[in-house]
């Protein structure tokens, strides 16, 4: 979710106080995050063993969230989060229809989940790990992805973070072939991405150069602290990178929408620092001259 500190005002600051309300440290709800809110957050953090700052991060949203034993904030998460984001996402400048489009159709995914965890497939993502906009397929017996390149052990499922990429490009675009997407294909790989940005100048910003980043552009991490899953299910350990969405820049920070973070779809802030780079899937396929 989105970082908040003492200063920031808004709709996220209001939700921030309603949660922190729900869990018994009551507030008022003026969307002001001042003295009293940060007070009140600290003593929070204090009662759920979290680091003491005052910021509400990652973790921090984690457990302001949690509601009946449901860690990821079950109705809030997949309703009124989108709905949130996308106004939000309408307030920042510089970002293209495209990239917003894109960012809009990932964000109603948002709390969508494996089950069972750690596999890598389930009811609530199958049309993202089978690209089912362009397969049809729904059944989640085979691996549609593995089918698709030829790839053995089709009853056990790849780590998908890539694979939901190209199927949310596939639903934004409305294509009817994998050829009709950006990418040219059904890309389900960090490095594959990589490449495919590197063919042009500006396609791929490695971390030194990442610079300011916009709604649409994909980020590239290793999978090490990712929060992505680390096999696929066969016992078979993935070395590679995890991939998302870039919502919006946020100074040394991005705020993105990525799949396989936690076994489900989750917004996460990112540290311009942690990346391998950044992917201008625009201006490659400008200079492709794409339509």
């Amino acid at each position: 979710m989105i970082v908040l500190r003492r200063g920031d005002k808004g709709t996220f600051v209001a939700l921030l106080q309603e949660r922190l309300n729900f869990h018994g440290h009551y507030l008022g709800q003026d969307g002001d995050f001042g003295r009293k809110t940060e007070r009140v957050l600290r003593d929070f953090q204090f009662s759920w063993n979290l680091e003491v700052d005052g910021v509400c991060g990652d973790r921090s949203w984690g457990c302001l969230l949690q509601s009946k034993s449901l860690s990821k904030g079950g109705v809030f998460v997949k309703r009124r989060a989108p709905e949130i984001l996308g106004e939000r996402l309408d307030l920042v400048k510089g970002g293209s229809v495209d990239g917003i489009g894109l960012c809009k159709v990932a964000i109603r995914d948002l709390g969508r989940e494996e089950n069972p965890w750690g596999r890598n497939k389930g009811n609530e993502i199958s049309h993202l790990v089978q690209g089912t906009c362009i397969t049809g397929v729904e059944s989640i017996e085979f691996s549609e992805y593995k089918r698709h390149w030829g790839i053995g052990n089709k009853k056990f499922f790849p780590p998908w973070c890539a694979i939901a990429v190209s199927s949310w490009m596939a639903e934004y675009f409305e294509a009817s072939d994998w050829g009709d997407i950006p990418f040219g294909n059904w890309f389900g790989g960090v490095t594959q991405t990589m490449k495919w940005g590197d063919r042009h100048v500006g396609g791929l910003r490695r971390r030194e150069e990442i610079g300011d980043c916009l709604p649409g552009e994909l980020f590239v991490m290793p999978r090490s602290g990712s929060g992505s899953d680390g096999d696929d299910g066969d016992g078979a350990k993935i070395r590679g990178g995890h991939i998302g969405i870039v919502m919006w820049d946020d100074g040394d920070r991005v705020q993105t929408i990525e799949g396989n973070t936690q076994n489900g779809v989750r917004t996460r802030s990112r540290l311009k620092s942690s990346l391998w780079g950044i992917v201008n899937w625009e201006l490659v396929i400008r200079e492709e001259g794409w339509e």
